[in-house]
């Protein structure tokens, strides 16, 4: 839309009495538009013109999109944060295995990650060789379910 388009448009919608103020939202690729309706948010308007499956289906993907990003920024900071890097990385062995061959060991495995959330916590000797992985009760179940759900994630 050119510029002189869009300031028509915005003169437009200021000029609309609060509850019937229709935003438009030009710089989006899809033109979205939004009704307001006088209290302190915007309703996409493809609610009020039954497309809500598109507008699901986008708002979905953009939260798992969020999601898995933060997720994987918490579970990398987290797995530093309790010294987990000291023994282990994501590509390569350390002393304790790579991330990406943990990951790959439980491929499918539905119960995965209470094996893996148990094993961090008690600590445990064999699955890998024999140096000993030290307990670590002290790590928070949320804490190790992200760092858990991070590694699980990663391919070889």
């Amino acid at each position: 839309m050119a510029t002189a388009d869009a300031l028509r448009e915005a003169a437009a919608v200021n000029a609309n009495p609060p509850g019937a103020l229709r935003v438009a939202r030009t710089a989006m690729a899809a033109g979205a538009s939004f009704q307001y309706d006088g209290a302190a948010f915007a309703i996409p308007s493809c609610l009020f013109h039954g497309d809500t499956m598109k507008f699901t289906y986008a708002a979905i993907a953009a939260g798992l999109l969020v999601a898995g990003v933060a997720q994987a920024q918490d579970g990398e900071a987290l797995l530093k944060k309790y010294g987990c890097v000291a023994c282990h990385a994501n590509d390569k062995k350390v002393i304790g295995p790579a991330y990406a061959e943990v990951a790959a060991k439980y491929k499918g495995d539905a119960g995965a990650a209470a094996k893996l959330a148990a094993k961090v916590k008690a600590g445990g000797t064999g699955v890998w060789g024999q140096i000993p992985m030290p307990p670590n009760p002290s790590v928070p179940d949320a804490d190790l379910k992200t760092m858990i759900a991070y590694v699980l994630a990663l391919k070889k």
